[in-house]
């Protein structure tokens, strides 16, 4: 085998790992975990293979492709350890800590083996994980563990049956949601009729199980980036159906709520899913107010206050966004450097992706949009979604391919882009 396939293998055992470590074989239905156990005896043992497999193949090299951003994450990784220390029980909040730093250690290098390969074969290995590898581990755990797989469960009883096995069900649908956006990427960008039909049906399948999993702000964020990807593949006559459309389905689907919408209770026991997040962010602000530069670490202010609200006959531990969780857990400070980092990377593909490839924000408005109604996506290592977040955000927005044509795939550091190309890297 070649060096790229020793490395695609490695790279997707890898992603098994993480997820047989982060999830939960026995099924996590109604009660969402808001934050792991303690991770670093796995790091300890991942890190050193994964370095040792990045040295042997000469890949180190290819973490200069976050020189860039050097002081943003710098910025970000030492201020959640600094504002742990003035916390209560300093000694696990810093082990808290040394997870996030452990974790993002794994995920800038996994990036840099993803970015030493052709950024279409990074696209298939993500696609064939999702679908061949996370799909059927997460549907068996939910089969097994959980409960058949119903479409559209009543919320107000079973809301354990809305399909997530291994993970939260939420933290599914975003697992497939990208795997969705990758696979329609490799849809539109492949040449021959036989790929086309192959990476259509990944792609359906990720969405019937996206569908599964009842979770509308995916539907919505999903929908909204599957636009974005597409455009700039489509006709001029294709976009305007699509505009079209879109400005039809709006007022449908308000008018359609309104007509099925039942009567709203009074407690959190209710179909109005803004209503309820309101009144949880409420709960969350409150908590915010009073320890804006520290947060509270691993610990669950809705828990700990007791404050703990019940949705469904379940107990809540996370604020129901992800931005307003990482608050919680690590301060207004560390939320602040965190968008304005992950803010460059996308201002970074807008301004000098090369071609087409500007679509490929559609990223960043999905993993902006969905977690801004769900918790425990920014927190760092508390499970397996945390990790895939900023993975597929880091390959897909910076990726050196996005940026330059290349001949030789491994020769990054000399040719990141053309030389009549801005460095935009910066590697001087």
């Amino acid at each position: 085998m070649s060096r790229t396939t020793y490395t695609m293998v490695f790279m997707g055992l890898l992603l098994t790992a993480l997820l047989f470590h982060f999830g939960d074989l026995q099924g996590i239905s109604s009660v969402q975990k808001a934050e792991a156990p303690n991770h670093v005896l796995f790091f300890a043992v991942v890190l050193p293979v994964q370095i040792g497999v990045m040295a042997w193949f000469g890949y180190l090299r290819h973490l200069q492709v976050f020189f860039r951003f050097r002081v943003g994450l710098s910025l970000f990784l030492l201020t959640a350890l600094l504002v742990s220390l003035g916390r209560d029980d300093a000694a696990s909040q810093v082990r808290n800590a040394f997870n996030i730093m452990l974790s993002y250690m794994v995920i800038l290098g996994f990036c840099a083996m993803a970015y030493a390969i052709d950024f279409r074969k990074v696209m298939q290995l993500v696609v064939l994980f999702v679908v061949f590898v996370f799909l059927p581990a997460t549907t068996f755990t939910h089969l097994t563990k959980v409960g058949p797989l119903v479409l559209f469960p009543d919320r107000t009883t079973d809301n354990m049956l809305r399909f997530g096995g291994m993970l939260y069900y939420a933290h599914t649908a975003m697992v497939l949601g990208v795997g969705g956006l990758f696979s329609l990427w490799l849809l539109l960008t492949s040449d021959t009729l036989k790929d086309k039909v192959w990476y259509g049906v990944l792609f359906l399948i990720a969405n019937v199980f996206l569908v599964y999993t009842d979770c509308r702000s995916a539907w919505g964020g999903v929908g909204l980036s599957y636009v974005l990807l597409a455009f700039p593949y489509l006709s001029s006559r294709a976009k305007y159906i699509i505009a079209g459309c879109a400005l039809l389905l709006l007022p449908a689907f308000l008018l359609g709520k309104s007509l099925l919408a039942k009567k709203v209770a009074t407690n959190y026991n209710t179909e109005s899913d803004f209503q309820f997040r309101m009144r949880i962010w409420q709960y969350a602000i409150r908590g915010i107010e009073r320890q804006p530069v520290t947060g509270y670490g691993s610990k669950s202010f809705l828990e700990s206050d007791h404050k703990a609200t019940t949705d469904l006959d379940e107990e809540l531990n996370d604020p129901h966004s992800a931005t307003i969780g990482l608050a919680l857990q690590s301060g207004l400070l560390v939320v602040l450097i965190f968008y304005v980092l992950f803010g460059q990377m996308a201002v970074l593909c807008y301004k000098h992706a090369l071609g087409a490839y500007w679509s490929m924000l559609s990223l960043c408005v999905f993993w902006f949009f969905v977690p801004f109604f769900w918790g425990n996506v920014y927190n760092g290592a508390g499970g397996f979604v945390q990790l895939f977040f900023p993975i597929s955000y880091f390959i897909g927005l910076l990726h050196p391919d996005l940026y330059r044509s290349r001949e030789q795939p491994a020769d990054l550091i000399k040719a990141v882009v053309p030389k009549s190309q801005p460095n935009v890297y910066n590697y001087a």
